[in-house]
């Protein structure tokens, strides 16, 4: 039986070519191309000459990565009296991959180690868009060749509505790449355009991409919206309307499937109020200016006494809404939201009972009015001992 020297596979005795990749299998190097000695893999897979090293490394990419790391492949060959060879091994400290995808195209072989890009599809296309959560779709980069097909992709338009999950090429023999598209991005209906450059080793592609946007109606509460904005024309035109939608969450489940982000992060106004909250946050109406009668309270209490104070809120115009909330576990505002006609008390409470007597103690009330501004109430809590009657004082146990 003899082996061939290429794919190592016993062909019977006599036979002049291997029977598996046609190799002579009397063919032998000269004895100059020969190594002195052999270098083996992990796979006993042994390499005699320079080619037969490329194909090992190419089929043992990964045990040969970790010598080339390791400086194994250098200690080789210095120690077969090949420096010519030992210089051509690269620097492990980059990326293992590249270095040895490096180190093939420098090696003196006729084994070629040339990657070639392709990709797959060819064409990106997301149709019948709509406004709603992003979208994705898996573009795959495929080294046809032979090594590392290395490189980065990149887009040639700036545009907000395409994102990329990574830069960096890395296909052996084929990476994945995932694009996200956001509908949210888009200015309106129509088709828009971008493209994807892939650039690498084995070549350059160009991937277009082409995303269509339809605003078609979705249906809600008998009527036929495209977007929240579309959404506050119905709500103006049947305002007592919309405070039930407002009051029972269906304008909070209409985002919710949507996939749009609902306006108001805090509780609701009642009544018409939420529909104010709701012109006010997409700014399709005036914010009216509210100001606090105070910016500072001191209140005095006798431990462990709980204490309601309040703060007025006013405006010139229109209704106020408000919430608050506290940076301290002893202030604490009372009920989830006020609302009023121009004038408006906002209730807290001081719990002394979770402070320790005979000091004075400074909590931040954060009050939160029409169109999420913003106005803070610093409270300063003067915690006293409670009163002891003298007799007490002149009866109790002596401790000395």
């Amino acid at each position: 039986m003899h082996r061939c020297r290429r794919c190592l596979r016993m062909n019977p005795r006599g036979a002049a070519y291997c029977y598996f990749d046609g190799t002579a299998i009397d063919a032998s190097p000269p004895p100059s191309e020969l190594f002195p000695k052999e270098w083996t893999f992990a796979g006993r897979r042994p390499c005699r000459t320079i080619d037969e090293l490329a194909r090992g490394c190419l089929a043992e990419w990964g045990e040969a990565k970790n010598a080339l790391l390791r400086r194994e492949f250098q200690q080789f060959f210095r120690q077969i009296q090949r420096e010519d060879l030992a210089k051509l091994v690269p620097s492990p400290d980059q990326d293992g991959d590249v270095a040895l995808q490096s180190f093939l195209e420098r090696l003196p072989a006729k084994v070629a180690v040339k990657p070639a890009i392709d990709v797959a599809p060819r064409r990106l296309h997301f149709a019948n868009l709509r406004k709603g959560p992003p979208r994705t779709v898996m573009l795959q980069v495929i080294n046809r060749g032979s090594g590392l097909l290395a490189g980065q992709l990149s887009l040639v338009e700036n545009v907000r509505w395409l994102k990329l999950s990574t830069t960096k090429l890395r296909a052996r023999p084929e990476q994945a790449i995932e694009l996200t598209i956001d509908p949210a991005e888009l200015p309106g209906a129509g088709s828009f355009f971008a493209k994807l450059k892939v650039e690498s080793n084995g070549g350059n592609l160009e991937v277009p991409v082409q995303a269509d946007m339809t605003l078609s109606g979705i249906p809600f509460q008998g009527f036929t919206v495209s977007d929240p904005y579309d959404l506050a024309k119905v709500m103006l035109a049947h305002p007592k309307r919309a405070a039930k939608w407002m009051e029972d969450g269906s304008v909070a489940r209409l985002f919710c499937e949507e996939g749009w982000d609902f306006p108001i992060p805090g509780p609701l106004a009642p009544s018409l109020g939420a529909v104010q909250q709701y012109f006010e946050a997409y700014r399709l109406s005036s914010i009216p200016k509210v100001s606090l009668s105070e910016s500072t309270i001191d209140c005095t209490c006798e431990f462990p006494e709980r204490i309601t104070r309040s703060v007025t809120l006013t405006t010139a115009k229109k209704w106020i809404y408000a919430s608050a909330e506290s940076d301290a576990m002893w202030l604490k505002a009372v009920g989830p939201m006020v609302t009023g006609s121009r004038t408006v008390e906002v209730p807290f409470e001081v719990d002394s009972g979770l402070l320790q007597a005979g000091r004075v103690y400074e909590g931040l009330l954060r009050i939160i009015v029409n169109g999420g501004m913003e106005l803070p109430l610093l409270v300063r809590a003067d915690v006293r001992k409670p009163f002891e009657p003298w007799t007490r004082k002149l009866f109790r146990p002596f401790t000395g």
